[in-house]
């Protein structure tokens, strides 16, 4: 690395959001904190996005859910978090609380992962229980979830149409029986009850006789005794069925002794009924006997079966116990205990779970301590025989010893199973102890050679007295110490005598260069003084970047430097060590500085490539958008910087001439773009004022808008041709909506006008009433209406308002008077029920429900045909509440049924106008927007 790489901005702080990603692309796990502040810092949705996909550490996800993270963030992380989470509940970590981890996660696709997949039972369950949507709860059902979960999942759907299905398609054998049981109880809920009333009495009383009375009454009474014991019998028996237990076969063979003894007659229709409910609730009992008896034997099974695991564990026998535990684990979960208490039995099968464990774990120790101390026997031996080829035997000797106190106390002599290593270690000690006897031997030979080398060296110093060669003399000197020093040692009673005598002759040749040294030391103080200035001169161009002259500069005062000769020893190398630092200093940051501007330039040319690869990669296809991509890859060029010489013509060669390709083909296509932008041109000016055109004008409003979304799909023209296109386009959209505003405000006065002569209608209307003659007043208001409906429309609501107040007047007229159209009672009637439903689906669109009988004033039909009114306007509307312009468009649509809607009886009809004023006044106030 450089010295200025320290400078750099990290490419994940580029500017370039394209940089950023690819920067993001190749981090990993040791780049967490900076994917962290990335997150929470860039301001690139996508970059975040990007470096959130490399976060896989749970903790991370909590930390950034803790801080402040932009809005558009927080689903994401909070989202990849309940991910992580349900990996982890589904592969059955033991490093985290599952429950705590499910109590977290709201996603329902995520707990419905985990109700399929996850290996505990009771998380299954609790990830069925926190699902509401009974699609995903069917989605569940149509997986292998086990029963619990199936069970769990089909108690929370009440759908009928959702059960029926269920009861057939369910994976879940339990599971499909719930959902015909729940179906058939939904089903049930809709029968009426039975009608057992006695016999009815005979038509009058003359066609009787006190005798026949009597015996009417008393077979009534007798019916009804009968009736009365069939009925307890049938209560008893259902009783039996929901408490079912071992005394339920025998008290149901009572029950059923009492039914043959009460002898109903079956050929009495209502007793007949009887002995159908009888049959029901003995076919009832019989099937959840049968349950029942079942669910005894599988746990007098599982019985026996944790008997034999209790068995195989008290022996040890730990396989056995957990191929057996394994087996019956399974149906246990499986089991859906209706009727018998398994906790003790499941207390007890997880007692045995756990004690396999700890077994298990026991196991586990034994071997890894036997592993742990046969390693360690191993290890000793293999030290001892690497200690018989030591280099260094007094320290081989010292670990020999060691190992073998080490030895004494792991090996054990009646652990058999050893015997092989304590063999190996004993052959290994007594081969290193012959090696070491054999060293001392060799020891006491060197003493004696060594001996006669120093004797030697002593003749030699000894001689040197004769030398003249001061420099000589010290060489030889030093040469003679050092041999001295590398030859080993000799016996302890030569030892003094010869190193006295290497010493005197030593100190004797010494003596002579002292006075030599003397004038040498006077010569490196001189040349020291002269190496601190040269030290001054370099520390000015060490930070210099003026690099040809202190090239230069530097370069002769390190000549200088080498003529100086050497200074004083002491502080000679500490001044070099100060004027070699001041030159490496510069030749240093020289060397930086021009090797970043190679690397930077090589960088360069790496991405010029690699826009040169993106240009010609979209040449493979090229699309008119790919114009946009192309002048922003263009951008990017110009932000690089140079690139090495011998590569700059050829790399911009390559880019210009891929980037001219392009816009050859872009141009081939723009005159196609031309000619469909004047087509539609062409149609906007065929739909302004004053040409002939078939639509409406909201139909041709609509078209304009069509024509503009079908403008902005079509790629670019020819520059030259652009703006022109443009203005033309554009201006004539501009005249036709500016058009359709003075047509919108000339239509608003029509309106209002009509408004005043439709209320002075109203007004002329009021006075014709007031009139005597009713003929005259029928004539009359009949000329009215003909007037209005030769009028046009007023304001929106108005309209309705005005003629729905005409309308009132006029009816009311004609019923007072009894003109008008003669209709019969079911008319009215029909027109009474009509008029009710129109109320109500108004009520709904409104939001204030009418509540049935509320106010008996007001009640027009009776509850049963209300609800049932109720019924069908909830099947009409569903759909339709939801959407404002659907309301609006429903509320019209009523309004003209209730305006071509006959009469009913005149104090109904009261009643229902001020209903269907009220909610339509509500609604209208409600959304007034």
């Amino acid at each position: 690395m450089g010295l200025f790489d320290f400078f750099k901005k990290p490419k994940w702080k580029h500017s370039n959001s394209t940089v950023r990603l690819a920067a993001i692309d190749g981090m990993g796990v040791d780049d967490m904190e900076t994917l962290i502040e990335i997150i929470r810092d860039d301001s690139d949705q996508q970059v975040r996005l990007a470096a959130l996909e490399k976060v896989d550490t749970p903790q991370y996800l909590e930390l950034l859910l803790q801080e402040t993270l932009p809005e558009e963030m927080t689903d994401p992380v909070s989202g990849k978090l309940e991910i992580i989470h349900a990996d982890l509940i589904i592969s059955g970590s033991e490093e985290c609380d599952p429950e705590q981890l499910l109590a977290e996660i709201s996603q329902p696709d995520l707990l419905a992962r985990i109700a399929v997949e996850a290996d505990a039972v009771d998380l299954r369950c609790r990830a069925v229980t926190a699902i509401d949507d009974p699609v995903i709860l069917c989605e569940i059902l149509a997986e292998h979830c086990g029963k619990k979960p199936a069970l769990a999942a089909v108690k929370k759907i009440n759908d009928p149409q959702i059960l029926a299905e269920l009861a057939e398609k369910a994976v879940n054998k339990s599971a499909r029986a719930l959902a015909a049981k729940k179906l058939a109880a939904t089903e049930a809920e809709e029968i009426e009850p039975l009608d057992i009333a006695p016999s009815p009495q005979p038509a009058t009383e003359e066609e009787t006789t006190p005798k026949q009375e009597e015996d009417l009454e008393n077979t009534a009474r007798l019916v009804a005794e009968q009736v009365q014991k069939i009925q307890q019998l049938c209560d008893q028996i259902e009783v039996l069925a929901k408490e079912i237990g071992e005394e339920s076969e025998n008290r149901f063979a009572e029950i059923a002794k009492k039914w043959t003894n009460a002898g109903p007659a079956l050929n009495d229709e209502k007793l007949s009924d009887l002995q159908n409910r009888y049959e029901e609730v003995c076919s009832t009992f019989h099937t959840t006997l049968n349950g029942f008896k079942n669910e005894k034997q599988r746990h007098e099974e599982l019985t026996s079966a944790c008997d034999r695991i209790e068995k195989f564990l008290q022996k040890n026998n730990l396989e056995k116990a957990e191929e057996l535990l394994n087996s019956q684990i399974q149906p246990l979960e499986d089991m859906a205990w209706q009727w018998i208490d398994s906790s003790a039995l499941i207390a007890r099968f997880t007692a045995c779970r756990k004690k396999l464990a700890r077994g298990k774990e026991q196991l586990a120790e034994k071997t890894r301590l036997e592993q742990e101390k046969l390693q360690a026997l191993t290890e000793l031996c293999t030290n001892m025989e690497q200690l018989v080829a030591a280099s260094d035997r007094y320290q081989a000797e010292k670990q020999a010893k060691n190992l073998n106190t080490s030895w004494q106390k792991l090996y054990n002599k009646a652990e058999q199973q050893y015997n092989e290593l304590a063999d190996r270690f004993q052959t290994a000690s007594d081969d290193f102890w012959k090696k070491q006897k054999q060293f001392y031997k060799e020891q006491e030979w060197q003493r004696w050679n060594n001996k006669t080398r120093k004797k030697e060296l002593c003749t030699l110093v000894e001689a040197l007295k004769d030398e003249e060669d001061i420099h000589q003399v010290s060489a030889q000197l030093k040469e003679y110490q050092a041999a001295w020093k590398e030859t080993g040692p000799v016996a302890k009673k030569d030892s003094n005598e010869l190193w006295e005598r290497f010493k005197s002759a030593c100190d004797e040749n010494y003596a002579r260069c002292r006075t030599f040294y003397a004038e040498l030391d006077q010569k490196r103080r001189e040349s020291l003084v002269i190496k601190e200035g040269l030290c001054t001169r370099a520390e000015e161009h060490a930070a210099s970047t003026n690099w040809k002259e202190s090239t230069e500069a530097l370069k002769e005062l390190q000549k200088e430097w080498k003529e100086a000769g050497p200074g004083l020893r002491n502080k000679d190398e500490a001044l070099y060590k100060k004027f070699r630092r001041s030159c490496d200093q510069f030749f240093d940051r020289r060397s930086v500085f021009y090797a970043e501007k190679d690397a930077e330039r090589k960088e360069n040319l790496l991405a010029k490539e690699k826009l040169c690869g993106e240009v010609e990669e979209l040449l493979q296809e090229p699309q008119l958008e790919h114009d946009r991509i192309i002048r922003e890859l263009q951008k990017n060029w110009k932000t690089i910087g140079p690139v090495p010489r011998e590569n700059d013509q050829d790399i911009w060669k390559r880019f210009r001439g891929a980037c001219d390709s392009y816009y050859s083909w872009l141009d081939e296509q723009r005159q196609g773009n031309l000619q469909q932008k004047i087509a539609l041109c062409e149609q906007v000016e065929a739909l302004l004022p004053g040409n002939e055109s078939s639509l409406s004008r909201d139909e041709a409003v609509q078209k304009i808008v069509e024509l503009q979304k079908e403008w902005k799909t079509i790629g670019p023209v020819p520059r030259k041709e652009s703006d022109a296109v443009w203005k033309r386009f554009r201006s004539q959209c501009d005249n036709f909506f500016a058009a359709r505003k003075l047509q919108i405000v000339e239509d608003r006065k029509k309106s209002l006008e009509n408004q005043t002569l439709k209320e002075n209608l109203l007004q002329k209307a009021g006075e014709i009433i007031q009139q005597q003659d009713a003929q005259e007043i029928s004539a009359q208001l009949q000329a009215l209406e003909e007037e209005w409906k030769q009028l046009g429309p007023a304001p929106g609501e108005q309209e309705e308002l005005l003629w729905d107040e005409f309308q009132g007047m006029c009816k009311a007229f004609f019923q007072e008077t009894g003109q008008g159209n003669q209709v019969d009672e079911a008319t009215l009637a029909e027109n009474l029920k009509k008029k009710e439903e129109l109320c109500f689906q108004l009520e709904r669109l409104a939001g204030n429900e009418h509540t049935f009988g509320e106010d008996d004033e007001e009640g027009t039909v009776d509850l049963v045909e209300q609800f049932r009114i109720a019924r069908e306007a909830n099947f009409m509307l569903s759909g339709k509440t939801e959407d404002l312009q659907k309301k609006k468009e429903e509320v019209r649509r009523i309004q003209q049924d209730w305006k071509a809607m006959g009469p009913t009886w005149q104090d109904k009809e009261q009643i229902l106008w001020k209903r269907y004023r009220r909610a339509i006044d509500r609604f209208f106030t409600e959304n007034s927007d």
